[in-house]
């Protein structure tokens, strides 16, 4: 970032690294800094968004992610974000659809079973089932992933050993 002041690139890049080790003002700051010198860039207001999303922001979430899919309109993991803050927000039919629109990313059963919160809510009782059901799934698969890279890692196998 000192080596190239005028570019986003740099602070963008840092932002995941802030948050990924729970340092998420400093991700903010980075993006903030980023969108001063490029504000309508959509990555940093999708990672700023997102920032904000895991925050509990989510008043200011909403604002970068729509800037954001109003650029990238197929980024699957905005809509995803715009819809947990959404719901958390009580926007429920908006995050609804928003949801909806994001589950293709949805790999171990979370957005799933936030759509099942909402159509409880909503009264939709099969939808809220049947997202109940695929999250339940998702999840029993991601655990066994999970298992299976453990296994790997530790040398261990799915059978027990003849000794």
């Amino acid at each position: 970032a000192r080596l190239k002041p005028d570019s986003p690139g740099p602070l963008i890049g840092v932002a995941p690294i802030h948050w990924q080790i729970g340092q998420n003002a400093e991700a903010e700051t980075a993006l903030k800094q980023a969108l001063q010198i490029a504000p309508d860039n959509p990555s940093a207001n999708f990672e700023l968004g997102d920032v904000y999303v895991r925050m509990r922001r989510f008043e200011d979430a909403v604002t970068y992610l729509e800037k954001t899919l109003g650029q990238e309109s197929g980024n699957l993991t905005a809509h995803g974000d715009l819809g947990k803050a959404f719901a958390a927000l009580g926007r429920n039919k908006e995050a609804i659809s928003e949801l909806t629109i994001a589950l293709p990313t949805d790999e171990n059963g979370e957005l799933h079973y936030q759509l099942y919160v909402l159509y409880k809510k909503d009264g939709q009782t099969t939808l809220a089932r049947e997202a109940l059901s695929k999250s339940e799934e998702l999840r029993a698969h991601d655990r066994e992933d999970v298992r299976r890279r453990l296994d790997r890692t530790t040398g261990t196998t799915e059978s027990p050993s003849p000794h």
